[in-house]
């Protein structure tokens, strides 16, 4: 069919290159007729059964002798021509008698031994054959008929020179000669009663082997089985105890079965022979192998395992068996392992050979091949067993075992449940608790954290801790093992928790680098590598101090929150994991922080610009530039404002623009928003000066301290609240307090109801605001005539091209 090579059938379509083969119930024979046949052969017998089939391949066997054609008569008869056999002597069934199997394919037979054929002797001797010989003929005392009871050797190699003795009576030399079929061979006479006949090449299969006695030839219907040589090819092992009692598989070809029923299983079959020793029965498995049992030596040898089927014949492959000392184990080390396998273990005794297969068995799994160091020593790598104690054989050949096993204990593997933490940095120093079961795995407890293994004291059947080695960045296993020799568990997830190495965080700058030693300062650190696969697992050190989580933004900025500390300087260093490296760190200052305790003035214009004078308290003021960070001003939620130091002790700094309202001005040591709220000063901030509409009186005395009323406009949205603090008398300044203030309303005439209040007429834009406050002219003013304005401390007040109206009003001193 069409399709790819290893497609199945119905993949690649019909299939036209095929065989058939079928299968069909094995034949069962139940009787014969007849059930005898004279031992010339020849005689028609008539098989009686089940299961025939017309088939070419339909035969019989009969003992040995097969296949022999049949001709099938029916489904439950067939028959069958027998060949020639030796025959019953004396009418004895056990020699004569001989299994009648059938088979469909001349190959399988049916093997029932349900039909046996008997053999009578037949020919001209047939009497001479059943007559009874006298006391003096069979002691050989007085001459009589040549008669042959056995044949000691029926086999041998079609090519020839196989000595084969027959037992009888009545040989006499030289007009005894063996015939072997058609082929005659000189008889050597050992006396009376036995002959030798040398084998001639022959073909292989049966012939006949009679006697020939002058011109007499006897027919007792012996033969001789001609078969193909026998080759030993390999032998499995080829090394063994001198001990003996072990089994070897001996390859080859052409060997034989054992003889069946009325043939003689200790003349026919495979034997072996190792060396001089003597031939022991091989037991038969196939023309291609045999399996032979080694025998007993006294000492160490290389002998040849050869292969008789007669037991006389040897074959003359000469494939080498090494006998050698039985090698045996004195003690192990470790004698116990984990279960799950892989421990290298050393095993001392011996004597251990080169060139031997030397092995380990635990228990009933092996041998494993074991690496030989020297004559007393080896090493095994011990396989996955069950939890138990079992004993440990040495084995030279890989099959046959020690007599004296040791001990070996084979433990529950440890079961890593999870590891605290779960990552660290890569160079090492991590204190790991490792939670599982069956922890205790050995004399010298070991983490093994990726490929490598740590030693450990600290250790229980559920805990272990140990401390992390140097590793490259990545995820490793971190699991339990007794030592160096206990074999590798990266990849194995059973036996092991996920390890997380990665590089180390590495700081570079903090901004800003001073805080207050209350703490709460935020610090925005710059760096590499600041990440962490856990939450939370970033950390900020500064200097000593307990860690604190940091917040992180990226790889390269985090926020830090100091804690406090005391006043001075420290490294401020993040980690990813585990302590601080201490190469690469920032300095932070820990310094006091001043606050605000007066603010000249306390009010300012809302376009800014007001310089205002503070005292300072609980620390000194840090100009810019007199430490990393210097003090900076809170004003509102405008930060920072750079403060400047004055030669009174106080320090300055300017407001920002601002709408109308109250603020609270605050100081810090840093630029972030750690500003004391609770310690600050409020600041008033208002609309631009208003414009002084008449003073009354409008003149006064130079000296006097005259008081003097100023009436102004309010301008805009404004809140009685936020009113001039000052008059200024020209360049003069004089303190000024509200005396009243009021609205002018314009309602209309026809207004239903109660009129509206004035704050709301005055938000609809229909009220105008006056107000008035009072003063006290300057003592030291000179004589003549100025003008008199109002305005808030520190602001500038109102001009006449700012408000378009008159200008102020005049005011004289005299």
């Amino acid at each position: 069919g069409d399709g790819p090579v290893g497609a199945t059938a119905a993949f690649r379509g019909a299939v036209t290159n095929s065989a058939t083969h079928t299968y069909y119930t094995q034949p069962y024979p139940v009787s014969l007729d007849p059930d005898s046949a004279g031992s010339q052969g020849g005689a028609r017998i008539t098989v009686h059964g089940t299961g025939f089939m017309d088939v070419d391949t339909l035969a019989c066997k009969v003992g040995t002798i097969g296949p022999i054609l049949a001709t099938f008569l029916d489904e439950n008869s067939i028959t069958c021509v027998m060949p020639a056999r030796r025959p019953s002597p004396r009418g004895d069934p056990q020699i004569g008698s001989y299994p009648l199997e059938v088979s469909l394919n001349a190959v399988d037979y049916s093997d029932l031994n349900l039909t046996t054929v008997s053999y009578f002797n037949e020919g001209p001797d047939a009497a001479d054959f059943e007559k009874s010989m006298t006391i003096e003929e069979a002691l050989g005392l007085v001459d009589g008929y040549t008669y042959v009871l056995d044949v000691r050797v029926p086999t041998g190699p079609v090519t020839g020179g196989t000595v084969s003795t027959i037992e009888g009576a009545n040989f006499y030399e030289p007009q005894t000669t063996c015939r072997f079929q058609t082929t005659q061979s000189p008889g050597i006479i050992v006396n009376k009663f036995r002959l030798m006949c040398i084998t001639p090449p022959h073909q292989a299969g049966f012939a006949a082997y009679e006697i020939i006695t002058g011109a007499t030839i006897t027919t007792f219907g012996f033969q001789f089985h001609f078969h193909a040589r026998a080759f030993v090819t390999l032998l499995e092992p080829d090394v063994g105890s001198t001990r003996g009692g072990e089994v070897v598989f001996v390859n080859g070809k052409n060997f034989l079965r054992s003889a069946e029923i009325g043939e003689t299983p200790d003349r026919v079959g495979t034997f072996c022979a190792l060396g001089t020793t003597s031939v022991e029965p091989g037991f038969f498995v196939s023309s291609a192998l045999v399996k032979c049992e080694t025998t007993n030596h006294v000492e160490e040898a290389d002998l040849a395992l050869e292969v008789t089927l007669n037991r006389l014949d040897l074959t003359n492959s000469k494939r080498l068996y090494r006998v050698r000392n039985d090698p045996g184990f004195a003690f192990a080390a470790p004698y116990r392992a984990p279960a799950a396998g892989g421990t290298a273990v050393t095993v001392s005794g011996g004597p251990f050979r080169e060139g031997t297969f030397l092995g380990c068995r635990f228990g009933t799994i092996g041998p494993v091949p074991a690496v030989m160091l020297d004559s007393g020593e080896a090493v095994c790598v011990t396989p996955s067993h069950v939890p138990q104690a079992v004993p440990l054989f040495a084995t030279l050949n890989g099959k046959d075992l020690s007599q004296l096993p040791i001990r070996f204990h084979f433990r529950t593997p440890p079961v890593v449940e999870s590891v605290f933490p779960e990552q660290g940095v890569t160079r090492g120093g991590a204190r790991i608790t490792v939670v599982g079961s069956y922890l205790e795995q050995g004399e010298q407890a070991y983490c093994r954290v990726g490929a490598q293994l740590v030693a450990t004291d600290t250790v229980s059947p559920n805990v272990m801790a140990c401390v992390s080695p140097p590793a490259p960045p990545g995820f490793v296993k971190v699991g339990v093992a007794d030592g160096a020799e206990d074999g590798n568990v990266a990849g194995k997830e059973h036996q092991g928790a996920w390890f997380h190495y990665q590089a180390p965080a590495v700081t570079l700058a903090a901004h800003p680098p001073v805080g207050d030693v209350g703490g709460g300062a935020l610090v925005r650190v710059i760096g590499n590598e600041l990440i962490s696969l856990e939450p939370g697992g970033l950390l900020c050190h500064f200097g000593g101090d307990a860690p604190s989580t940091a917040r992180v933004l990226s790889s390269a900025l985090a926020t830090c929150e100091s804690g406090a500390h005391r006043e001075g300087a420290v490294a401020l260093e993040l980690s990813a994991s585990g302590p601080v490296s201490g190469f690469n760190s920032a300095v932070f200052e820990f310094a006091k922080t001043p606050f605000p305790a007066a603010l000249f003035p306390t009010a300012g214009p809302t376009e800014g610009g007001a310089v205002v004078e503070a005292t300072t308290a609980g620390a000194d003021a840090y100009a810019p530039g007199s430490s990393p960070g210097g003090a900076s001003a809170q004003f509102g939620t405008v930060w920072p404002l750079a403060l400047r130091v004055s030669s009174r002790g106080t320090v300055e700094f300017v407001t920002p623009a601002r709408a109308p309202g109250v603020f609270p001005v605050s100081f810090s040591t840093d630029a972030s928003s750690t500003f004391a709220n609770a310690l600050a000063l409020t600041f008033v901030t208002h609309a631009a000066s208003p414009e002084a509409i008449a003073a009354s009186p409008d003149v006064a005395t130079a000296g006097d301290g005259a008081v003097v009323e100023v009436t102004f406009q309010k301008r805009g949205v404004y809140d009685d609240a936020y009113v001039p603090d000052v008059c200024r008398f020209g360049t003069d300044v004089s303190s000024a307090v509200l005396v009243n203030t009021w609205d002018v309303c314009v309602t209309g005439t026809r207004l239903l109801g109660t009129t509206p209040a004035s704050s709301e007429m005055r938000g609809s834009g229909k009220c105008v605001g006056f107000a008035t406050v009072r003063c006290v002219a300057p003592s030291r003013a000179a004589p003549g005539w100025t003008t008199v304005t109002v305005a808030a401390r520190g602001a500038t007040p109102a001009s006449i091209a700012a408000f378009g109206g008159a200008g102020p009003p005049a005011f004289e001193i005299r």
